[in-house]
């Protein structure tokens, strides 16, 4: 009966991990889309954003630290989560490509 609930313990820890991660990345991804939103076309429309959408989330986030160089009102999370968003969208997708 101990091994099994020690088997049931070993098990479940990797599932409830992997379920943590990806909550997590799916509110970072939110927390993105939300800085796209509200940030990112204060200083231009979102057309150069969603014709670049077949970018990996590396090129997303060197473009969103070269935005915070060029003083875009984002903090280095928020770069990698808009980044993370950004590379999770195929082209043409909303509601960057509207």
């Amino acid at each position: 009966m101990k091994n099994a609930a020690k088997r049931m313990g070993l098990v479940a820890l990797p599932i409830l991990s992997l379920v943590v991660a990806a909550a997590s990345a799916l509110a970072a991804a939110e927390d993105g889309r939300q800085t796209v939103e509200s940030v990112c076309n204060r200083c231009h429309t979102h057309e150069p954003i969603c014709q670049n959408l077949n970018r990996n989330e590396a090129w997303w986030h060197m473009t969103a630290l070269r935005m915070i160089n060029n003083g875009a009102p984002i903090s280095q999370n928020q770069a990698k989560d808009t980044a993370l968003f950004l590379a999770t969208l195929k082209p043409g997708s909303e509601p960057v490509c509207k």
